[in-house]
């Protein structure tokens, strides 16, 4: 066995999308193997292959206190949530360092996967196993998952403009929290242009208004998100500016047609 090399974000290699394996042979076995070794030597408890750059749908996990209980999964897939009940946890990733938040995601799922020889296994998994099969399964997905506080929206939205132009970025999952001193009168302004232009978004019939995300943070109206058009985008960011009382509009929307040139 040997320790493999871990990439660190924002390394593009990150965003490759896994292909399946197509039998468990000797090489697929020694690199589980040495995903094993890696995983314990840097005190994980899950790694996915995409983040030792071989891109294959393979996980390896333990959870356990005396980490002597590895499971291995070969093309996981989820087929049922079980409990969508979300199950809050402070998640942590070998390839960021250092770096802890607290996610919710379904707290019992049914896999289905590989096991060593080949045959196809079924596996009801709770709890912190659930989590973390989730959270290796977006890697194998090439998913970016942006978390964190950011003291203002600015800084938010630099960093979300990062994860998008990462080459190979399929998916942006934004859960950046802005770090600010409460103000009641003033959040309630925010939250209220927030709420006018998320239901403008709705009622547009030009707009898809779920692939947007917004903050409004002092009267600065932020949007991230994804249009299928350049129509699209021009649409959104005029409902913005038909808000009252909004002082700026930010936007960092993606074309889909920029997605797959940057996909090529």
């Amino acid at each position: 066995m040997s320790k493999l090399k871990i990439l660190i974000f924002p390394d593009p290699r990150l965003r490759t999308v896994a292909s399946k394996v197509v039998v468990v042979d000797d090489e697929i076995r020694t690199l589980i193997k040495d995903m094993l070794e890696t995983m314990y030597k840097g005190e994980g408890i899950g790694l996915a292959a995409t983040q030792v750059d071989v891109h294959k749908r393979v996980i390896v996990i333990d959870v356990s206190e005396e980490k002597n209980k590895p499971l291995v999964l070969i093309n996981p897939l989820i087929e049922k949530i079980i409990e969508p009940n979300k199950l809050p946890y402070s998640e942590g990733c070998l390839s960021v360092p250092g770096f802890y938040e607290e996610l919710e995601r379904p707290s019992k799922v049914k896999i289905s996967t590989l096991d060593l020889n080949n045959k196809t296994l079924k596996i009801e998994a709770e709890g912190i196993l659930s989590v973390v099969i989730q959270h290796e399964m977006d890697h194998l997905d090439g998913k970016i998952f942006v978390t964190g506080k950011v003291d203002d929206p600015e800084e938010k939205l630099q960093i979300t403009k990062l994860a998008w132009e990462t080459k190979g970025a399929r998916s942006v999952k934004n859960d950046i929290k802005i770090r600010e001193d409460f103000n009641f009168q003033q959040s309630a302004k925010d939250l209220l242009i927030t709420s006018q232009l998320r239901t403008a978004l709705i009622f547009n019939k030009k707009i898809k208004a779920t692939n947007y995300q917004i903050d409004t943070y002092k009267k600065k109206i932020f949007i991230y998100g994804i249009s299928l058009t350049i129509e699209e985008k021009k649409e959104v960011i005029n409902e913005a500016k038909e808000i009252l009382d909004v002082e700026d509009v930010i936007v960092s929307i993606v074309l889909v047609e920029d997605l797959r040139i940057q996909k090529n």
